[in-house]
């Protein structure tokens, strides 16, 4: 770049006499036999310095400045002291060893310093990069979110992964048994195994829980299955967050349970997701339920399936949506819908339900939603009540006629039911699928199924849902249909 631009300045520097130069006499041999100056040629013969110079010289009508200091003999008198003086030794007189080495020694170190300044600022900006990515990753750089991934995929937009939010905060004293963490943790992992079991898809949960220790606990629950179900799962964690003028609602039922509510403000980056209660165990792939995102229509943000008791009855105090109200351990949630529901958005229209109806309120975050979606139905899908299935839809006679057809799709431990001991159609169910070795075919687990649910009949344990002829096969069905 600098001889060119010293080539088409097109002024020839006047030679300027100078006294002999005091330096060693090597540096300055005499011109061998056949170069351009020793011949009088004021154009060089070296096709990459004659390109340019020729250009200068055709153009402006003059010989070149550096033809004319070789001619003159002044090599030391050329523009830019005696670095431009190096270079021009360098280019013209090549037989000058020393003064080449000395020219490549300052090019290398100016290489050298070159590269060094490259490689810094490469440095910072695929840092800058990484840290972009980070922020559009929902990785919160100040500790309030972790990702924690086994072998999968963060990536919402990855075709054909499923989102779900998940809540675990510890118990308070008022409700221990109800709230205790070990059993959140217990039901949670096996929610979590039925899913990988059932799944051909990426499932990724983003956790919401009150301590990272917490979050932990919780990922490592996968942390001895085979590598080819590891993959299939991804969990990130983020800490628990309420508005600061609504602390009071943190413990109401139990801990966290109206966290949901403020979902969409937590996650301004997740167009949908599916909040999930721990106690559930899948019977068909999450991916149908997913799917169901489709039947939305234009206008509808959320969906959930019908509660079939309890609103009707006179423990509820509060208004509620349909005949039957609705039931909240599974909710679909289109978040970006969310931010545009009437009254000025989803959080301020539920915040609103709360300020008139809390004294009332039993259920916490559900009687929220049922006042909510009785005020405005038409932003609600329904689910199908296979999808939520619950003991108290057995415990006197089957309530859902879609599992009836087609078979139970999720089955709900509310109450306890997978534990307590007081439905052991139910807690069955939860102890195959907990004794269940991931890796072993599900044909194994569908015998082992139906063994002992013919077992709790045989031996008159406990159990409402027995009274329920085809309880069996709504059990079993969705997993036949699956394998067969």
């Amino acid at each position: 770049m600098r001889l060119a631009r010293l080539y088409y300045t097109g002024r020839a520097r006047q030679a300027v006499p100078r006294a002999p130069s005091p330096r060693p006499a090597t540096l300055r041999p005499p011109l061998p036999a056949g170069h351009p100056a020793d011949a009088g040629v004021k154009e060089p013969k070296s096709p990459q310095l004659g390109m340019a110079n020729g250009g200068a010289s055709s153009r402006h009508g003059h010989a070149s400045p550096f033809v004319e200091v070789i001619e003159s003999d002044q090599c030391w008198t050329s523009r830019g002291g005696i670095q431009g003086a190096m270079q021009t030794c360098h280019l013209y007189l090549p037989v000058l060893p020393f003064v080449q080495h000395w020219t490549r020694d300052g090019l290398n170190r100016r290489a050298r310093m070159r590269g060094t300044i490259v490689y810094l600022l490469t440095a910072l900006f695929y840092s800058a990069l990484l840290l972009l990515m980070l922020s559009h990753s929902g990785l919160d750089l100040n500790s309030d979110s972790i990702t924690y991934i086994t072998f999968g995929s963060t990536d919402q937009d990855k075709k054909n992964e499923v989102v779900f939010f998940i809540i675990l905060c510890e118990g308070n004293a008022q409700r221990e048994e109800a709230s205790s963490i070990a059993r959140q943790l217990r039901q949670a992992a096996v929610m979590v195994k039925s899913a990988a079991a059932l799944t051909s898809t990426t499932l990724r949960y983003l956790v919401v829980a009150d301590s990272k220790e917490l979050y932990y606990n919780f990922s490592n629950l996968t942390s001895g299955w085979p590598v080819e179900y590891q993959r299939r799962v991804s969990f990130e964690w983020y800490p628990v967050w309420y508005p600061e003028d609504r602390e009071d609602m943190r413990s109401m039922f139990r801990t966290c349970a109206t966290e949901r509510l403020f979902l969409p403000d937590m996650f301004p980056s997740v167009d949908a997701a599916i909040y999930v209660d721990t106690d559930l165990i899948f019977l068909s792939p999450p991916e149908d339920l997913w799917a169901e995102f489709q039947k939305f229509d234009e206008v509808q943000v959320a969906a959930m399936a019908p509660c079939l008791y309890h609103y009707g009855s006179f423990r509820n105090k509060v208004p509620f949506y349909g005949d039957t109200g609705l039931n909240a351990g599974v909710m679909h949630m289109n978040l970006t819908r969310m931010k545009d529901f009437p009254g000025g958005g989803w959080i301020a229209a539920n915040m609103k339900v709360f300020d008139i109806f809390k004294k009332r309120i039993k259920l916490a975050d559900q009687d929220i939603l049922n006042i909510l979606f009785y005020k405005y139905p038409e932003y609600l899908f329904e689910l199908g009540c296979e999808w939520n299935y619950r003991m108290y839809q057995c415990s006197d006679g089957n309530k859902c006629p879609g599992a009836a057809r087609s078979g139970i799709s999720i089955l709900h431990g509310n109450a306890m039911s997978f534990v307590k001991g007081n439905e052991m159609k139910l807690q069955t169910v939860f102890e195959v699928w907990e004794q269940h070795e991931l890796g072993k075919p599900l044909t194994i687990l569908l015998s082992e199924l139906e063994r002992k649910l013919k077992f709790v009949s045989s031996q008159h344990l406990p159990s409402k849902c027995v009274r329920t002829h085809n309880i069996d096969d709504m059990l079993t069905r969705a997993i036949k249909k699956h394998i067969l």
